[in-house]
């Protein structure tokens, strides 16, 4: 093949190889793959990572983990269900420490959430209160929230400690400790009464579970069983 043909089919493929990398949208050479966008219908514990991932890249996403007013009313039980604007302000006012958290995040342990499950916060234990028993409920090893499968996506949930512990307060001085007590199962039992009993206003029976979670050295715990 004659040497001027060689010359030019090398310089029209290297022409070919340069419009083919300024067309829009070209990857680059040797270009690293895109991080994994979240699927919103993955209720799988890898779909919550990659949910995590996407937030911790864009933290103003923080905000579309709360869970609707609309929504709330389906998702909690019982006393919880009057408290959506209360869930909200403790949201907004954990907000700033979980974009730090997420921020620190380097992919830790993702696992389902049960009632008896160890590496569960105080915080996280009282904000699964807040859901029915079967509700498929997860955690992050860092974060420190409770994520809620929502069919198609996830909800976050935090405690309404600061309200309750509020309430608690100025119907029996010195028993917010035993309102927020996850230590041990008789504890979280009368823990759970107290914040029920906080959520609606009732002082007597606020006070009753106070008596009784006393009794039982309930609030006494070391301050690293609690949040």
């Amino acid at each position: 093949m004659p040497r001027a043909l060689i010359v030019s089919i090398a310089l029209l493929g290297a022409c070919a190889e340069a419009r083919e990398r300024d067309q829009p949208g070209a990857p680059a050479p040797h270009e690293p793959a895109p991080p994994r966008r979240a699927d919103p219908g993955d209720i799988t514990l890898d779909g919550l990572r990659a949910a995590i991932e996407e937030v911790r890249r864009d933290p103003v996403l923080v905000s579309a983990w709360v869970v609707g007013e609309r929504r709330w009313s389906r998702l909690v039980v019982g006393t919880f269900q009057r408290h959506w604007h209360t869930y909200r302000a403790a949201f907004d006012a954990a907000a700033p420490a979980l974009r730090a958290n997420l921020a620190a995040w380097r992919g830790g342990e993702i696992r389902w959430l049960y009632a008896d499950t160890p590496e569960a916060t105080p915080a996280q234990v009282r904000a699964r209160w807040m859901v029915p028993p079967g509700t498929r409920t997860a955690i992050a090893e860092g974060l420190p929230v409770v994520f809620v499968d929502a069919g198609t996506g996830w909800d976050v949930l935090v405690p309404l400690d600061a309200d309750v512990v509020d309430t608690v307060d100025r119907a029996q001085p010195r028993c917010a400790g035993a309102a927020l007590d996850v230590a041990t199962k008789r504890c979280a039992e009368w823990a759970f009464a107290i914040t029920d009993a906080a959520l609606r206003g009732d002082t007597g029976a606020i006070r009753r579970g106070c008596a009784q979670a006393t009794m039982l050295g309930c609030g006494a715990h070391p301050a690293e069983a609690l949040p």
